[in-house]
């Protein structure tokens, strides 16, 4: 694709295949192509079947992603080695069900694409990427890692930690991000580091720029005695952060982050990060791809914290008991990123602190900023009145003081709310 190839290029046992036909792989050879394999193939085989790249242009990130293997530009020899390589992937296809080729769940079809490819949907380095790794799989199958987890809860996949990278927490945690050095006083990034020299013989200590002579020798600047050799004139104990904007010098420098795809400036303790899993086929994704009939669980749809109010308001009803929900919403103080490594900490211990305050049974749920508490056996008023208190143990040991919001309500008042704002928020 897009243009045929020579009949004279094609080895004797790969042989072009129509348009109706599924083909055992594709063959690119002009980079603009890859946008067509959806529009040529159907969407499981545009998915499944394997890739070469035969455009002869290696810097291409598009066609990068999308082949699984790459030949320069295609020859009878090169396509003979390309089908030796590619017939465990062929081989694989063929086992699969035929049910499989007319499915257009992503599911379905990113199980297979593993399972032919027999690989881990995995991340690898992209420099040119805002966030450090790309999903190459996810060029073939649109949402893969979305879709991924889905097939995690289903025990379909297995996740494992791959890598982690800081991220801005200011534009979408962009990994693309520099150091840079800054003075502790003024801030300027115009430092240097110098060694400090000690003389030994009348112990004065100083940077190194105070010692050195035009000549390239040293000069003790208290006693002008030539320093030559090192440990038995002087030694180096430490260096020392300069500052040419405004003179200071101190061992101590500050390090900030500057995100190069919103020019932020990040301090260290506000950086946020990102984790990278691998997943992995389970034995029962292996039996299912294969099987005559592959029948994916159905996804369960994430209610939240609706769902959940909704559940304690059943059970509250089926003992004939009485319970309320403590709502609690944090929100960062000002210049505080709610990305940031800071916040999370704050966020984190807030949710310990949260969880002592009631007996272990309790249900918690959060989504930030928001944690919901159902209280079963209290009723509204009296968690009311225990409010002062609630709050007082809950704040009084933040070192990141955010603005905590409270309500009780009843799971009735709750869930009217739910519902008004659903409303509100709905398209006309």
């Amino acid at each position: 694709m897009p243009f045929p190839l020579d009949e004279s290029l094609l080895p004797h046992s790969i042989a072009a295949c129509g348009r109706d036909e599924a083909p055992d792989f594709v063959i690119i050879n002009d980079a603009a192509s890859v946008s067509l394999l959806a529009s040529a193939l159907s969407p499981a085989a545009a998915a499944i079947v394997p890739v070469v790249d035969a455009t002869g242009i290696s810097a291409d990130n598009r066609v990068k992603r999308r082949s699984d293997l790459s030949i320069g530009m295609a020859s009878p020899r090169a396509l003979s080695e390309a089908l030796i390589t590619l017939s465990p992937m062929i081989a694989r296809i063929r086992q699969l069900s035929p049910a499989i080729f007319q499915a257009a769940d992503p599911r379905l079809l990113l199980l297979a694409r593993l399972f032919v490819r027999d690989s881990d949907l995995l991340p690898s380095i992209d420099p040119a990427a805002k966030d450090a790794f790309v999903y190459r799989d996810e060029a073939a199958v649109d949402g893969a890692v979305t879709t991924a987890e889905d097939l995690v809860g289903s025990g379909l996949l297995e996740r494992r930690f791959f890598d982690a990278v800081a991220a801005c927490p200011h534009c979408a945690c962009s990994a693309r991000l520099v150091v840079r050095e800054l003075c502790a006083s003024c801030g300027s990034p115009h430092v240097t580091e110098q060694a400090v020299l000690h003389h030994l013989s009348c112990a004065y200590q100083g940077p190194e720029s105070d010692f050195r002579q035009e000549t390239g020798g040293l000069i003790c600047p208290k006693c002008r005695q030539a320093l030559t050799f090192f440990s038995l004139d002087y030694d180096r104990p430490g260096s020392l952060y300069i500052c040419h904007a405004c003179g200071h010098s101190s061992g101590d420098i500050r390090t900030e982050l500057l995100c190069l795809n919103c020019g932020a400036s990040i301090a260290a303790g506000d950086m946020s990060r990102r984790d990278f899993y691998r997943y992995s086929l389970t034995d029962a994704a292996r039996a299912l791809v294969i099987s005559p009939a592959p029948k994916l669980p159905p996804s369960s749809p994430n209610e939240g914290m609706i769902g959940a109010v909704r559940a304690f308001a059943d059970r509250l009803s089926s003992r004939g008991a009485v319970g309320c929900i403590l709502k609690v919403r944090l929100h960062e103080p000002p210049g505080t990123p709610p990305a940031g490594r800071s916040w999370q900490q704050t966020w984190s211990f807030f949710r310990s602190l949260l969880r002592e305050c009631f007996v272990q049974d309790t249900e918690i749920v959060e989504e930030l900023p928001v944690f919901l508490v159902m209280i079963e056996s209290d009723a509204k008023r009296e968690v009311e009145r225990a409010l002062p208190e609630i709050s007082s143990r809950l704040e009084r040991h933040l070192s990141l003081a955010p603005s905590v919001e409270y309500a009780v309500l009843t799971c009735a008042e709750f869930l009217a709310l739910a519902a008004a704002n659903s409303n509100a928020q709905a398209p006309r």
